[in-house]
C-alpha cells in the first residue's frame, strides 16, 4: 500500500518479504509495428541496461505486433533483448494487444513477471518494493470509469462488486481496486488462473462493447478489475514513484504533493520531442532522472558528420552575421539565437520556475525564436499556457520542426504570434509572467520602449516581466537599426528608466548566471 512518509513523498510500504528479489525475473513490453513503438521499447530496455541497477541483469522481451523490422532487431540485440512475433489480439482495440504477452507458454520458467507499456523508462531498480506472491499495480491517478458502471459490469457477469476502500493515486477518491496497467507485476502463481480471467473478461466486453462505449481505451483495465473479484486473486497497490505518469492529457492538472517522489518506473506517455529525447516535466525530481537518460542518448549517439556545417559557419562570418533567412540557413536554429541550447535553456527554466512560474500560469516568451527556452517552458506548464512571440516565422517553425516536435505541439498546444510591432493583443490569454530574455540586448532603445509599452496596454496589473540586458557603465553608442546578430548595451539608469515611463515599476536584480554577463531586470505592471 503507498504511504506518505516523513518527507512529504509518496513511496511503497516495502513487504519484509518484497526487499528479496531472489527468483527468475523477465521484464518486457508489447510494441505495434511502427517506428514509433520500436523506439519508445528501445529506449525502455537501453534504461534498463542503464539505471536498473540489480534489476539491469534480468532478462527483457519486447513482443511486436505481426512483424519486427530487421534493424530493430538487430539494436534490441545489442542491449540483450528477445524479440518475439505475436499476432495481432484485436485490431479494433489495440491496446489489448499487451495481452499477447502473458499469452506465451514459457512464461512458467520465470518467477516474476513486470509487463510494462513500452512508453516507460526505467530509471532506478524496480524490483526493490515488488512482493513475490501476488499481483502488483497502481490505481489509476484519477476516476476514468464511473463508479455506477462498474456496478452495471459486476452485476451483468454475476460477480460482487468490492468494497469502495482504494485511493486513486492522485485524487485520492475512493474505488473498488482499478488498476492502471502501464506497469503490471505478476508472479508465476497468477498465471494458470488469472491470466486466463483477465482475457475471458476481455473478449466479453469487446462482444458487449457499448457497455463501455467511449471508454473503449480502458478496456483491458476494466476486465483485470473484474477477473481479480472473479478468482479471489490477491494484489498490492504500488505508489506513483512505481508508476510515475507525466504528460498524459492536454490540461493535466499539476499536484504538488508529488514534488517529492523520486521515481523508479516513468511512464511519459507522448512526452517526446523531435530529437527523439523524452520531454522534461513540472516535477523536479522526474525531470532530473529524465536528464540522467537523456544525457547518456546524447553521449551514445555519435555526432552526424557534416562537411556542409563549417563552410556554412565560416560563411556566416565572413558575410558579417547577417540577420534574418541567409543568417538562419547559414548558422543553424541554434546556433542563430546564441548556441550554448542546453546551458541557457536551463538557466532560463530554472530562474522563472525559482521566481514563482508554477505550470499553471501563463508565460509569454517575447523574442522565443527558435525555442531553446521555449522546449522546456511548454514540457513545464499546462496545455495552452506557453505564448511566443517573434519577429521571425521561419525560425519559430526550425524549433517546432527540428526541437520540439510534432507530438508536443498537439499534447500542449502553444500559442505563437509572428509580429515586428509586438502585436501581443493577437494572443488569445493574457500572461501572468513574461519574459524578454536576449532581446533587448539587440533592439534599438525606440524598440525597447515600444515594446514595454505594448505590453503593458496588453497585461493585467501584477504581471511580471524579466528582461535580460547588456550592462554599460555609462550611455553607449548604439546600432541606428535592430538587428538580431549585433549587440546593444544600456546603462543602469536608462533600463530602468525605460520600465518607469512605461508603466512599470523597475527593480534591477543584475548578475543571474548568464555566461555572455547578460543582466537580470524585473519589470511589474502598475
Amino acid at each position: 500500500m503507498a504511504e506518505i512518509t516523513g518527507g512529504g513523498a509518496e513511496q511503497t510500504r516495502i513487504d519484509p518479504r518484497a526487499s528479496d528479489a531472489n527468483g527468475r525475473w523477465l521484464i518486457g513490453c508489447v510494441a505495434d509495428n511502427n517506428w514509433r513503438f520500436l523506439d519508445q521499447s528501445l529506449a525502455l530496455v537501453r534504461s534498463l541496461r542503464w539505471f536498473g541497477e540489480e534489476a539491469a541483469q534480468s532478462d527483457f522481451r519486447v513482443c511486436v505486433v505481426d512483424s519486427a523490422k530487421p534493424a530493430y532487431i538487430r539494436e534490441m540485440s545489442r542491449h540483450g533483448a528477445d524479440v518475439r512475433i505475436v499476432p495481432t489480439y484485436n485490431r479494433d482495440y489495440p491496446v489489448t494487444n499487451k495481452l499477447r504477452f502473458l499469452q506465451q507458454s514459457d512464461l512458467s520458467r520465470y518467477d516474476h513477471i513486470l509487463l510494462i507499456d513500452c512508453d516507460t523508462l526505467i530509471v532506478q531498480n524496480p524490483l526493490t518494493p515488488l512482493t513475490s506472491d501476488r499481483l502488483q499495480a497502481k490505481m489509476v491517478p484519477r476516476r476514468s470509469i464511473p463508479h455506477e458502471l462498474f456496478e452495471k459490469l459486476f452485476r451483468l457477469f454475476n460477480l460482487p462488486i468490492p468494497e469502495r476502500k482504494y485511493e486513486y493515486s492522485v485524487s485520492k477518491e475512493l474505488s473498488i481496486p482499478y488498476f492502471n496497467t502501464g506497469v503490471v507485476c505478476l508472479h508465476r502463481a497468477q498465471l494458470p488462473k488469472l491470466v486466463p480471467a483477465w482475457i475471458k473478461f476481455v473478449d466479453k466486453l469487446i462482444e458487449r462493447i457499448e457497455l463501455i462505449a467511449e471508454r473503449e481505451w480502458f478496456i483491458e483495465q476494466v476486465a483485470l478489475s473484474l477477473a481479480l473479484a472473479e478468482t479471489g486473486s490477491e494484489f498490492g497497490v504500488l505508489g506513483n514513484e512505481m508508476n510515475f505518469q507525466i504528460h498524459v492529457f492536454p490540461g493535466e492538472v499539476y499536484e504538488p504533493r508529488l514534488e517529492g517522489i523520486d521515481p523508479r518506473i516513468i511512464h511519459y506517455h507522448r512526452g517526446v520531442t523531435a530529437r527523439d529525447e523524452i520531454a522534461r516535466s513540472a516535477y523536479p525530481l522526474v525531470s532530473a532522472r529524465i536528464d540522467m537518460f537523456n544525457q547518456r542518448v546524447r553521449e551514445e549517439r555519435a555526432p552526424a558528420p557534416s562537411s556542409l556545417s563549417p563552410l556554412k559557419a565560416r560563411a556566416f562570418e565572413a558575410f558579417g552575421k547577417p540577420d534574418g533567412r541567409l543568417g538562419i540557413w547559414l548558422a543553424g536554429h541554434r546556433d542563430f539565437v546564441g548556441g550554448r541550447w542546453l546551458e541557457v535553456s536551463r538557466l532560463q527554466t530554472d530562474f522563472m520556475i525559482k521566481i514563482g512560474l508554477r505550470p499553471e500560469h501563463v508565460l509569454l516568451d517575447i523574442g522565443c525564436g527558435s525555442l531553446r527556452g521555449g522546449v522546456e517552458f511548454i514540457s513545464y506548464l499546462h496545455a495552452q499556457n506557453y505564448l511566443g512571440l517573434d519577429s521571425s516565422n521561419r525560425i519559430i517553425q526550425a524549433g517546432i520542426k527540428e526541437e520540439l516536435g510534432r507530438r508536443l505541439l498537439k499534447l500542449k498546444s502553444p500559442e505563437f504570434v509572428v509580429s515586428r510591432r509586438f502585436e501581443f493583443e493577437k494572443f488569445s490569454k493574457k500572461p501572468d509572467f513574461a519574459l524578454a530574455h536576449s532581446i533587448f540586448t539587440h533592439l534599438t532603445e525606440s524598440d525597447v520602449r515600444l515594446c514595454l509599452e505594448k505590453l503593458r496596454r496588453f497585461v493585467n496589473p501584477g504581471c511580471r516581466l524579466y528582461a535580460t540586458y547588456f550592462i554599460a557603465d555609462a550611455p553607449h553608442p548604439n546600432h541606428s537599426k535592430a538587428h538580431s546578430q549585433k549587440t546593444f548595451r544600456y546603462s543602469r539608469a536608462m533600463v530602468e528608466d525605460f520600465g518607469a515611463k512605461e508603466g512599470w515599476t523597475p527593480t534591477y536584480i543584475g548578475e543571474w548566471g548568464h555566461p555572455d554577463d547578460q543582466m537580470m531586470v524585473e519589470y511589474v505592471a502598475k
